[in-house]
């Protein structure tokens, strides 16, 4: 998540592997308010850290948006819970980012796909559907605005 408040140069786009194609728009921040966000992170016992893992990202970071993939916002999350594992997507507007293991020391882990990928995943706990109880639903950052 932290990545998502970087800046997104050429040099960190070529590091990524990605082209601006399908990112959402830049967040506007100065310098100072994008590092004290990045490293601001509310925890579970209130303390802040630089780090957070998913389910405290949506749980004190983010508000639940809803489960219809139509309310989705470019920059909002799409949280699973798999048991003992949450995870995180991003929806970028046009597709759906997500970090995975890497296949190689290059690798950065980022993966895309489409929505309608996604809704015809071979493994049905992966898809952002009201029916899916491994979906939780859509959130979007407490610091961003509604879009709409």
């Amino acid at each position: 998540m932290a990545e998502a408040l970087q800046k997104h140069d050429a040099a960190w786009l070529q590091s990524n592997g990605i082209s601006r194609t399908g990112l959402p728009p830049e967040v506007d921040l100065s310098p100072a308010s994008r590092d004290a966000l990045r490293h601001n992170w509310k925890q579970a016992d209130g303390k802040r850290a630089a780090y957070v893992p998913a389910f405290g990202l949506v749980q004190n970071n983010a508000r639940l948006i809803g489960k219809d993939i139509n309310q989705a916002e470019a920059g909002d999350l799409l949280f699973f819970d798999q048991g003992d594992d949450q995870h995180v997507m991003i929806w970028t507007g046009r597709y759906i980012a997500y970090h995975t293991g890497t296949v190689h020391p290059k690798d950065s882990g980022l993966r895309a796909v489409r929505i309608d990928q996604l809704m015809q995943w071979k493994d049905t706990r992966w898809q952002p559907r009201n029916d899916n109880p491994n979906f939780i639903g859509i959130y979007r950052l407490a610091f961003l605005p509604s879009a709409s």
